[in-house]
């Protein structure tokens, strides 16, 4: 199997039996940037995707008692009555209560278009709405929502990747 690397080492190896010394180091050296940016840039790509899934708010409007309060993330508890605005990003994955919003799931199921979602219609946590106002009853929020799960997953695929990539260059 002829990969980049083989041709790249023939070449460089010609280049020295014949004399081209400056034109072989300028080879490896380009190379070596692209091998460079190549791993920049997918490590940058990883973990971006890895953020969109797993953005998490500091604190979310809750419904207590006829009236809106302000508590941190991770004291919101399952049935819950969680309140999102327009622009705000879902916290928690639930269904809606009350309320009628636009959302924009693109980031976590890949439609292209916004969702009109009613009374009784499931949002999930990492998506965005964009008109409307919702109360949604909680039922999975910090590492137990699909947007956490999917990142986890990502987390673990690069990781795998890497130990894979350790391994070979072991041998």
């Amino acid at each position: 199997q002829i990969t980049t690397e083989l041709i790249e080492t023939v070449s460089v190896v010609s280049l020295l039996a014949t004399g081209y010394f400056f034109l072989a180091i300028f080879i490896t050296f380009t190379s070596l940037l692209c091998q460079i940016l190549l791993t920049r840039t997918e490590q940058h790509s990883h973990k971006q995707l890895i953020n969109s899934f797993c953005q998490k708010q500091q604190s979310v409007w809750v419904m207590e008692d006829g009236s809106e309060v302000e508590i941190p993330l991770e004291d919101v508890h399952q049935h819950d009555i969680v309140v999102v605005n327009a622009g705000e990003i879902i916290p928690v994955d639930g269904s809606i209560a009350k309320g009628l919003a636009s959302v924009d799931q693109h980031s976590l199921t890949g439609e292209s278009k916004p969702v009109e979602i009613t009374i009784g219609g499931k949002v999930y946590a990492s998506t965005l709405v964009l008109t409307g106002r919702i109360f949604i009853s909680v039922e999975n929020t910090g590492a137990n929502t699909d947007a956490a799960k999917i990142g986890l997953i990502l987390e673990q695929t690069q990781e795998y990747k890497e130990s894979l990539r350790l391994r070979g260059k072991q041998m």
